[in-house]
């Protein structure tokens, strides 16, 4: 069990640093958006499954719930980041329509 938490977890941190390259060399705020929500959430989910592996007491449930509630929110929170964008103009300063 520690061989699988030790791989999830370097395998979580490297796509949670390849999202963090990623959201350094995209250009558009769709991509990073999309980077933001699904590699990032992959990587922490990874990254906390690792540790309810590592940890085998009675944190793990814990943490497991903790990744899934985060996978939730980060859902939620990139698709209103989403719609605020799409509701301003291009260079995100004026609102194009009121709703």
């Amino acid at each position: 069990m520690t061989t699988l938490a030790g791989t999830l977890g370097i395998v979580g941190s490297l796509i949670v640093l390849v999202a963090a390259v990623a959201l350094h060399r995209f250009d558009l705020v769709m991509t990073r958006l999309h980077t933001a929500g699904k590699a990032t959430g992959l990587g922490i989910v990874l990254v906390l499954a690792a540790a309810a592996l590592a940890a085998r007491d009675a944190t793990s449930p814990r943490l497991l719930l903790a990744a899934g509630l985060y996978l939730i929110t980060v859902a939620a929170a990139v698709g209103l980041l989403a719609r605020a964008f799409h509701a301003t103009d291009d260079r995100g300063e004026e609102p194009v329509a009121r709703r």
